[in-house]
């Protein structure tokens, strides 16, 4: 009996739901498949009477003969042919592989090329041939645990399917169940070998049935002949303990001191401190008073425990001191620290075990025969302290007429005078004068004459009016005050604003917009002027007309009060406007839509005018351009609805621009001056030479150190050192260019990652935001290259943030040739650059690819790629993709899904991403509740794993989008969860098999807990960092590469949360004291790719805006972009809901 099936499905559907008995289809068959691939099968056994009937109803039908050549098979599953694999294979360190080596002759290239990477996890079986197929000669079986990626390219040569090399590469799907590197077979966890047998599944329908016998370590065939004897050394013991003396080397001199020392002068200088000092700066010192062997006094004062910063004390001559590692009665002077560094328990047992006192540690004065670095320790008990204010008290209960004399005593007199800039009013010459004949003698060169004060204040406002228009009430508010007075009633709002608590749309905040701008145009700051006035207009549904008529008189004061044809005209007619003409067009604008919405001379140009806005609209603020396309569009939503996408698609690449969106007194919020950046622009050559030191100088680290360069250039660019970052660009590319290809010519792919570093600089130089695409010339250049240098490329590409900022793809996706259509269809989005040819793939690839008879690690892949590449294409394709995601991400995993966690934690941080960029806040807050009870339900490994993976982008960039209240919630529930009510050393040493990992988690947590202001959480963590990356227990299994560089990297993301000083000094030490790294990937004839991820790290942490400016500032930005997006989102649904 034959028998053909319509299709490969309905034959899987057959086999799958039981129709066929097991006693046929277990037994032997034969098989025949048409040009079609439509299936013909012969049974070896008999079949039931029922058994053509049965079949009929699924459209099958009975044959006589066989429609292509036979094959036959040891059961009729086998006819089932494997299938490629729609992912990658997603391999981890630990991942068995299966090599077959058919040449012998090529296993000892094979075994001694993962030795030298680093691999020696390798066991193996010989295999004979047996008498009934001695044609099948002789092959090894070698399986390696976490093989490099080198080495399974090796099995890949020709392609996925094509293999044209002698070594064949397998994964176990199911137990006992191999099938080929990059195919998978549908049945493959429904396989069952029988007892003490093994499965080898090769495409297309290949089966090989092996014995499961053990396998044996490549160690017990591998020489390794040594030159030269042994030689042979005896065990000696020391005589005498080594005497390691303690002393105190130059540490963090940003340090702020919590203790300080008066030894001179010591009562006058607590009772000038005492003068001069609020109330709330005393209630915050407790002091003691002791006296040294000649009997003057010492006062020593301590800052009481709170969690409010140290506070700053004028003190002349004192020394501050610092708790060390948070040990409460151990104190070393600031700028200081412990050499050489000694455990924390160990310091404590040596100079402050006894709790009840107060410890610290005296430098001597450096004199002839002293040693730099000896001291003295020092100590009172902790009952000697008492609060401040209460010697206050006594002083002023029982010492007033001393107190009175003494503020009788600081009553000065002055003579009085008048400063020409603060007069105000009419201008009046003094007694016994007359203006007129005063100007006439100053014209006139007397020199007793002095210039009235009066009359200069009034020329000044005579020529303040002429360049504020004509509007009488603008003229009263900008012209009446002196810039003195206008400045200081600035400094006045400033300070109002900082001190009014809640968000940046306070009611309270939003009314000091209006002043700020008035004052910023009264003091011809036209860019400030105009920042406060967009953000005044923000919160607003329909702006002031009066308001924007100010606002365009301080742009331009010849404005008219009705639009005319030549006032556009002249703007339109600019090529190239200056910031100003800019600012003059958005303004004009606004005010003409506001009074007159149907003017005919709008309407007529209005074309010209949206080109005009839309050529320029890089070059204004978010709020300018939204608010003006607002105004032009009309009834017009495709096209406001095509700004909103550019809006939303430049804050996720780039954010908001400091220049641009912020006015000044935020930019610099919490740092008036230029000393934060000026400590990284000093710093940052040093952490360069240290790099490179760590690096070191092997022929293989050459090319690493010119990618080193490469960094610290883009550093410096974005620092402000111009000159610098040139040098070090050409120093990399010169040095890049010299490097050749093994076939000769220069190294493509040393030359495209250079002219990509270079073209990240060259933005960062031009003053433009490090983000976008890559220039075209680049691209073209990428696609010539060969698949392995592409992959070397696509790698780093996927690694830095410097050039690719935004979006993350599968740098595999060139080595594997995918046969399914949508897969190839997913891996050439990248590439594309034309907004309607992407939105149509996307469409297509949404409408075939997610649905729900998908496998579910398909539609995870599928949906998290396309998520990455989402806000190039709109919010309406975004959010029809986030409706998918919860569902997605808690699916069940499949048992044949590998890296499931991986890919599960990809779509989550991808998700909350997309959904708070787009203002779906709902989306926000189900994805985190569903992530927090995946948590739960997970090992602590797990668990650890899923947190190291979602806590550093996916936090960052919550609160990036504003929604700090969010992260912050999600940090809490995280670390109530992972330290349980226990102290951070237990939940380290429970985990003692991993507790790399679970450090890791915690230091990703850390850098929440310092935002969140409660740094002495994260400080054990830090130090517990410190030892595991610079003093690796002997007893500690050493940590691999790639965990050792995941670890450092958690360090550097909880370091930048520090003061800058302290992150940098941490920073240097980090580079003296990491251990060095071996560098066993595929890419390793390129560049070092765990080296260059720790220091683009360093780079990026130190001169981001966030660390350059500090916290303060970025968060005002963050918040600043969540209002931004939320107009935006807002007025976009009011427009298509009609309700304008």
């Amino acid at each position: 009996m034959i028998v053909q099936f319509p299709d490969l499905d309905t034959f899987r559907l057959v086999l799958t739901s039981g129709v066929v008995p097991a006693t046929v289809s277990l037994a032997a068959a034969t098989v025949s498949f048409s040009e079609t691939g439509v299936p013909t099968i012969e049974p070896s056994v008999t079949p039931p009477r029922n058994f053509t009937t049965t079949l009929k109803k699924f459209g099958v039908q009975s044959v006589k003969d066989h429609v292509g050549p036979t094959q036959e098979v040891t059961c009729w599953i086998q006819a089932l042919p494997v299938v490629a694999d729609p992912h990658p294979p997603e391999l981890n360190n630990q991942s068995p592989v299966l090599f077959e080596v058919s040449a012998t002759e090529q296993l000892p290239s094979l075994v001694s090329e993962m030795l030298r990477l680093g691999n020696d996890r390798q066991s193996y079986r010989w295999l004979q041939p047996t008498d009934a197929q001695p044609q099948a000669g002789e092959r090894v079986l070698l399986r390696v645990i976490g093989p490099p990626y080198y080495s399974l390219l090796r099995a890949t040569e020709g392609g996925i399917g094509k293999r044209t090399g002698p070594i064949r590469a397998f994964i176990e799907r199911a137990p006992r169940v191999w099938v080929e590197l990059g195919f998978n077979h549908p049945l493959a966890d429904q396989l069952r070998p029988a007892e003490g047998q093994m499965l080898l599944l090769r495409a297309p329908r290949e089966w090989m049935v092996l014995e499961n016998t053990a396998f044996h370590d490549i160690y017990e065939i591998v020489d390794f002949p040594i030159a030269g004897e042994t030689v042979q050394w005896e065990e000696a013991k020391l005589e005498s303990p080594m005497q390691v003396p303690l002393r105190l080397a130059a540490g963090n001199a940003a340090d702020l001191p919590e203790m300080w020392i008066l030894r001179r002068n010591a009562v006058d200088q607590l009772d000038t401190l005492v003068r001069d000092a609020e109330d709330k700066l005393l209630a915050r010192l407790n002091f003691a008073v002791t006296h040294d062997d000649t009997g003057s006094p010492t006062i020593i004062l301590r800052v009481r425990p709170s969690k409010l910063p140290p506070p700053t004390l004028a003190l002349v001559d004192a020394l501050g001191f610092k708790p060390f590692w948070k040990l409460p009665n151990l104190f070393l002077p600031v700028g200081t620290r412990l050499m050489p560094t000694l455990r924390r328990e160990k310091v404590r047992q040596l100079l402050a075990e006894d709790p009840s006192r107060i410890v610290w540690l005296f430098p001597e004065k450096e004199a002839e025969g002293n040693k730099v670095g000896v001291f003295v320790p020092e100590s009172l008990p902790d009952e000697a302290f008492r609060p401040l204010e209460e010697w206050i008290n006594y002083i002023i209960d029982h010492q007033r007429q001393q107190l009175t004399s003494w503020m009788q005593a600081m009553q000065f007199e002055f003579e009085s005078f008048q400063c020409p800039e603060e007069s105000s009013g009419s201008p009046k010459p003094p007694s016994g004068r007359k203006s007129k004949s005063d100007s006439a003698d100053r014209l006139e060169g007397n020199p007793e004459v002095i210039p009235d004060a009066g009359a200069i204040t009034a020329r000044r406002a005579q020529q303040s009016r002429k360049s504020a228009g004509q509007d009488p009430q603008f003229n009263a508010e900008m012209v009446q005050q002196t810039p003195s007075e206008l400045r200081l009633q600035r400094d006045d709002l400033e300070k109002q604003f900082f001190d009014i608590e809640g968000s940046l749309d306070a009611p309270e905040r939003l009314a000091l917009w209006p002043k700020l701008a008035k004052i910023n145009a009264g003091l011809r700051e036209p860019s400030d002027a105009s920042l406060c006035w967009v953000n005044s207009f923000w919160e607003s549904k329909q702006p002031d007309a009066e308001e924007l008529w100010a606002w365009l008189l301080s742009e331009n004061p010849h404005a008219h009060r009705t639009v005319t044809a030549g006032e556009l005209d002249r703007l339109l007619a600019r090529s190239s406007p200056t910031a100003s003409e800019l600012r003059q067009f958005v303004g004009q604008i606004l005010y003409a839509m506001a009074t007159e919405p149907n003017s005919p001379v709008i309407r007529e140009r209005l074309p010209k005018l949206t080109q005009y806005l839309e050529m320029n609209e890089t070059r204004l603020g978010v709020r300018a351009v939204w608010l003006s396309w607002m105004a032009l569009s009309y009834q017009d939503e495709l096209t406001l609805a095509r700004v909103r996408d550019r809006l939303i698609a430049r804050l996720h690449e780039e954010g908001l621009n400091q220049e641009r969106d912020m006015p000044t007194f935020l930019r610099f919020a919490g740092l008036r001056d230029s000393a934060r950046a000026r400590l990284v622009h000093d710093r940052l050559e040093s952490l360069h030479t240290l790099a490179l030191r760590w690096n070191g100088e092997e022929p293989t680290m050459q090319a690493n150190r010119s990618y080193i360069d490469l960094m610290f250039a883009y550093g410096q660019a974005r620092v402000g050192e111009t000159t610098l970052a040139r040098q070090l660009l050409t120093r990399a590319s010169d040095a890049l260019a010299l490097r050749r290809h093994p076939a000769g010519g220069r190294d493509e792919v040393h030359q495209f990652l250079s002219e990509a570093f270079r073209h990240r600089i060259d933005q960062v130089l031009a003053g433009r935001p490090a983000t976008g695409p890559l220039p075209n010339e680049l691209l073209t250049l990428l696609e010539r290259i060969d698949k392995v240098p592409r992959y070397a490329i696509d790698r780093l590409l996927e690694q830095s943030r410097i050039l690719e900022p935004a979006e993350k793809f599968d740098p595999y996706r060139r080595i594997f040739h995918r046969t399914d259509p949508l897969l190839r269809m997913l891996d050439e989005l990248p590439d594309i650059r034309q907004p309607e040819v992407l939105k149509h793939r996307v469409t297509q690839l949404v409408a075939e690819g997610l649905k729900p008879n998908q496998p579910i690690s398909t539609r995870r892949y599928l949906l998290t790629q396309l998520l990455a590449i989402v806000p190039r294409v709109g919010e309406e394709l975004a959010l029809s993709l986030l409706q998918f995601v919860p569902e997605t991400l808690v699916a069940p995993v499949q048992p044949n899904e590998t890296n499931a966690i991986e890919s599960q934690c990809n779509l989550l941080e991808r998700g909350m991403t997309i959904s708070a960029l787009y203002d779906r806040g709902d989306v926000v807050r189900d994805l985190s509740n569903r992530f927090l009870h995946m948590l739960k339900g997970r090992p602590t490994a797990d668990r650890a794993e899923m947190i190291n993976r979602v806590a550093g982008d996916c936090l960052r960039n919550l609160r990036r989008l504003g929604l700090r209240d969010q992260a912050q919630a999600m940090i809490d529930e995280i670390s109530t969860l992972i330290l349980n009510n226990r102290p951070v050393d237990q939940v380290i040493k429970a985990e003692a098999t991993n507790a790399w990992q679970m450090v890791r988690t915690l230091l990703y947590l850390g850098s929440g807990w310092i935002d969140s202001g409660r740094a002495e959480l994260a400080e054990p963590v830090m130090e517990e960092a410190r030892h595991m990356l610079f003093e690796p227990a002997v007893s500690q299994p050493r940590m691999q590469p790639l965990h050792y560089t995941q670890l450092t990297r958690a360090y550097v993301a909880a370091l930048s949360r520090l003061p800058a000083e302290t992150t940098l000094a941490r920073l240097e030490e980090m580079f003296k004291r990491l251990q060095p790294l071996t560098n066993s990937f595929t890419t390793s004839a390129y560049y070092s790719r765990l080296h260059l991820n720790i220091i683009e790290d360093v780079v990026n942490s130190i001169v981001s805006d966030e660390f350059t400016q500090g916290p303060n500032a970025r968060r005002w930005l963050d918040e600043d972009e969540f209002l931004v997006r939320r107009r935006i989102h807002r007025d976009m649904r009011r427009r298509l809901s009609g309700s304008e």
